[in-house]
């Protein structure tokens, strides 16, 4: 990881304070934050160089635009990046579905009978060498 965009992805769900370039401010809560810094926000309140405020449902910050995240003060970030490394590196494993389950089962009852067949020719070959060893 090259830069932090791994905490600000640990902060996905909180309500922070992001200070722009434009000296304009956006508070709210941070729904996404994709691998390039883009921010998508939630529940905001837009603050222009003039101080003027405006509300918005759904809020996004390009990363080029992004001067400053304020982190809040009860947030511990040595436990953000580490909550967030977790995330990258021990994805959830996949849940089977109905089909990937049956496929999986028909491939266990396959093996079992390719098993099942060369145990009967290796037992057939056994007593063919010994049918024919007592001829002999």
């Amino acid at each position: 990881v090259k830069n932090l965009v791994i905490l600000a992805k640990g902060l996905i769900g909180k309500y922070i304070l992001v200070d722009l370039r434009n000296d304009s401010a956006v508070n709210g809560k941070i729904v996404d934050v994709d691998n390039y810094m883009n921010i998508t926000m939630s529940d905001v309140i837009f603050t222009d160089a003039g101080g003027n405020e405006y509300y918005y449902d759904i809020f996004f910050i390009k990363e080029r635009n992004i001067r400053y995240i304020h982190i809040p003060t009860e947030e511990d970030i040595n436990n953000l990046l580490l909550t967030s490394l977790e995330k990258i590196t021990n994805p959830r494993k996949r849940i089977m579905n109905l089909k990937t389950s049956r496929l999986m089962q028909r491939q266990l009852e396959t093996l079992q009978r390719v098993e099942e067949i060369k145990k009967s020719r290796q037992k057939m070959k056994e007593e063919l060498l010994a049918s024919t060893s007592k001829n002999q």
